[in-house]
């Protein structure tokens, strides 16, 4: 496990594609090591794959999943430019109203994003006085 921890972490940003799905592989594989699938999904963070945008988005969006987890792929997520992260990540804004930090998580996440959906659900959240007073001033 030590090994596969460390080789995850020398993989971290890598463009390459193999490096990419074997990140991938152990986000989606490894359900009982949840170290080692944090590694993978942070090592995925900046690679600007789509098919790593697209585990992370699986993972952030599997209730079942472990919440940190959860957790753990909204923060890789944020500031993507990818629109299917972005609407991934406000429709966990708009309606995981339960997980509370996943969804400030995911506010932070659309802050800097610049795209006009995210800006609309960001407004919508800060406008909506019944939401939780940390998420508004997230937003």
């Amino acid at each position: 496990l030590q090994l596969r921890e460390t080789a995850a972490r020398c993989l971290a940003n890598s463009p390459n594609a193999q490096a990419v799905e074997a990140l991938v592989g152990i986000l989606q594989a490894a359900k009982e090591h949840r170290g080692l699938r944090k590694l993978a999904a942070h090592a995925l963070r900046g690679s600007g794959d789509a098919i790593a945008v697209q585990a992370l988005v699986a993972v952030m969006q599997d209730e079942a999943d472990d919440l940190q987890l959860r957790e753990t792929a909204a923060r890789c997520l944020a500031n993507s430019p990818n629109a299917q992260a972005v609407e991934a990540l406000v429709g966990i804004l708009q309606a995981a109203k339960e997980h509370r930090g996943l969804r400030k998580l995911a506010a932070h996440a659309l802050r800097g994003s610049g795209d006009a959906i995210a800006v609309q659900a960001l407004v919508a959240v800060m406008q909506d006085e019944a939401d939780d007073l940390q998420l508004r001033e997230t937003a």
